[in-house]
């Protein structure tokens, strides 16, 4: 049975009805991101700086391969508005392409020279990784029918949940391996008893499957389709790191764990763009498919205008503040280094726009056309932290980052000034994959 059926859209979602959703979004972001700053603090405390680094061994060994088997497959369903593949094939690849992952990352493991208790750890993230990318599609189909409280609140939760089986875990054992369990467990909890019947109760008002159906043919159609997402989202998670690891390599690693720390701060404004993102894109994607240039601009132009305030406001801040939040956050070693605090600052709010553009672009589901644009910022960057680090010391890796989201800001804004001249000529008729109650307000039921 096809998950596509005719009916007519609901009207453009209000600003006011957007602003709703992207603050229930920016709650969950919000503990979400607070969970994962007090677990990284927590271990620091409990266990010794070699344990830790078991720890930070296991994230740099997942994550680029997650990053990648990941494709962005939410993104590709939440703006799915022609309902071009069914979720069962989103489903489907999910569950392979995760399957993919987590066979790579544990023959790195098992075959690479790590100690066995590293080893259990590299496997033990992994294993959060996948229950992370299940729940992460579940999130996609809600963020498609723009449930946001239901999405919010299910992050949220699940922040709060992992903080506090983290914490009693390494409270009675001290053990990292246990405390990367103790996170699975919440998780998983999580995903079963929040994530899974909300979809299901999805299912059932709008009378459409939501369960493992679809084609392996269709699931082979959306790898072909995500496949320049998946790279476009490595490339942009390269960009942001490329910096970090020429510091490390020129400077060393004492001076990375000033950066980092920096980054982490500035990185808030990133949480709140993340949230308005994922509550406008479905909008933007509806918007494009119908041709509907004028509300696209409005709506994508507003997001913009509040990632550049934003980003201001930020800068701003730091550069007044930033010696004194920095001493009382880490002390006075970092105080001192508060000018790199600005330029951080500055990174972070041109990196503000160059996402907020980014998303509408990808809203529009031209995935093919990002994927030289942001190879081409991969090597601004990396060309420009080679030139800039060694000369200028610290200042020059936010000074690299702030160059390259520059250049994402106009590739971006030449994308969608193409993309939406074509799509305003008119694509025909959208076929949504199914009706949306008109009287959703903010898209939740009661």
């Amino acid at each position: 049975m096809s998950e596509r059926r005719s009916a007519t859209p609901a009207g453009p979602r209000s600003l006011d009805g957007l602003t709703a959703s992207a603050t229930w979004l920016l709650v969950g972001n919000g503990f979400a991101l607070g969970a994962q700053w007090l677990v990284a603090v927590l271990l620091g405390r409990f266990v010794p700086a070699g344990h830790v680094g078991q720890y930070a061994m296991g994230l740099a060994l997942c994550a680029p391969v997650f990053v990648f088997a990941d494709l962005q497959l939410r993104t590709m369903l939440s703006t799915d508005s022609r309902g071009d593949f069914a979720f069962g094939d989103y489903l489907r690849l999910r569950f392979a392409l995760l399957a993919v992952a987590l066979l790579v990352v544990g023959g790195v493991a098992l075959l690479g020279r790590h100690d066995r208790a590293s080893t259990f750890v590299v496997l033990a993230i992994a294993a959060y990784k996948v229950c992370e990318g299940v729940a992460d599609i579940l999130h996609g189909r809600l963020l498609q029918r723009e449930r946001m409280r239901r999405c919010g609140l299910s992050m949220a939760l699940k922040g709060l949940l992992v903080l506090a089986l983290f914490l009693a875990a390494m409270w009675a054992t001290h053990n990292v391996l246990v405390g990367v369990g103790a996170m699975v467990v919440a998780l998983v909890v999580v995903m079963v008893t929040i994530d899974a019947p909300a979809v299901r109760r999805l299912a059932t008002a709008s009378r459409t499957p939501t369960g493992p159906r679809g084609s392996w043919s269709g699931a082979a159609r959306a790898l072909a389709k995500g496949l320049p997402l998946g790279l476009t989202g490595f490339l942009a998670a390269a960009t942001a790191n490329v910096p970090l690891w020429v510091v490390e390599r020129t400077l060393g690693k004492e001076d990375l764990g000033y950066l980092a720390s920096m980054v982490y701060i500035s990185a808030v404004g990133s949480a709140a763009m993340l949230s308005i993102g994922q509550a406008t894109m479905p909008r933007l994607a509806l918007l494009y498919s119908q041709g509907n240039a004028r509300s696209f601009w409005r709506i994508a132009g507003t997001v913009a205008c509040l990632a550049a305030v934003g980003g201001v406001a930020l800068t701003l801040v730091i550069a007044v503040k930033g010696e004194a939040l920095l001493g009382w956050l880490y002390g006075p070693g970092y105080a001192a280094r508060h000018h790199v605090f600005t330029l951080t600052a500055l990174a972070a709010a041109t990196g503000l726009v160059a996402t907020a553009l980014g998303q509408s672009v990808t809203a529009t589901r031209a995935y093919r056309s990002l994927v030289v644009p942001y190879f081409a910022v991969a090597l601004v960057v990396a060309g420009a932290s080679l030139v800039l680090v060694p000369r200028l010391g610290l200042r020059g890796a936010p000074m690299a980052l702030a160059i390259a989201n520059a250049c994402a800001c106009g590739t971006s804004l030449y994308l969608l000034l193409g993309k939406l001249r074509i799509s305003s000529r008119g694509q025909g008729p959208v076929i949504p994959i199914a009706s949306v109650d008109p009287t959703e307000g903010t898209g939740e039921q009661p």
